[in-house]
């Protein structure tokens, strides 16, 4: 199964992600994400026995609450091999201290992300038919100030279909003081 492990958005968040996109709809051949989430380790094909082992390592991370804004439009790599348009979050030290609790409870299993960027995928990028109009939109496009606190974060499974992914949450994890 193909897994990851991520925060989920809030609706309003997701609502204002999808306005977003509308944006780029004619900027040329772009997969838009239907159901955005902040991706914080991506797992990749993994059996069900270590899919348990993986819940089981996960389980023992504690994650504090805390509050992020969206912040600013991007694209990876970078302007000239844009591939992914993305949303950053700010601050983004909190959600980089998760990411790395994430990396040394699965680092038996998976190599330490390199350069984790905190960010939300909208789109990915096959082709432009106009680069330069596409990224002047972007540096233009003021991002709304919308926060959302993360009290949790889940380990995601990804089935990939014709349209676009479907995800399924096999398992959520609840910071501390959310546990009953």
């Amino acid at each position: 199964m193909r897994l990851f492990v991520a925060i989920q958005l809030p609706d309003d968040v997701q609502n204002y992600l999808l306005s977003l996109q509308k944006l780029f709809m004619n900027a040329g051949e772009i997969t838009f994400v239907k159901e955005s989430h902040l991706t914080l380790k991506f797992l990749g094909e993994v059996s069900p026995f270590v899919a348990k082992q993986v819940e089981d390592k996960l389980s023992v991370i504690k994650p504090d609450k805390f509050k992020v804004k969206l912040f600013g439009l991007g694209v990876f790599p970078d302007e000239k091999l844009a591939k992914v348009l993305w949303v950053g979050l700010n601050p983004e030290n909190e959600t980089i201290a998760l990411q790395q609790k994430i990396d040394v409870v699965l680092k038996d299993f998976f190599p330490p992300e390199k350069n984790f960027k905190p960010h939300i995928t909208i789109g990915r990028i096959k082709s432009l038919k106009n680069k330069k109009s596409f990224l002047t939109c972007i540096k233009k496009t003021k991002i709304k100030d919308l926060g959302f606190e993360v009290d949790s974060f889940a380990l995601v499974k990804s089935e990939l279909s014709f349209n676009s992914p479907e995800y399924f949450v096999l398992k959520d994890f609840k910071s501390q003081k959310n546990r009953k």
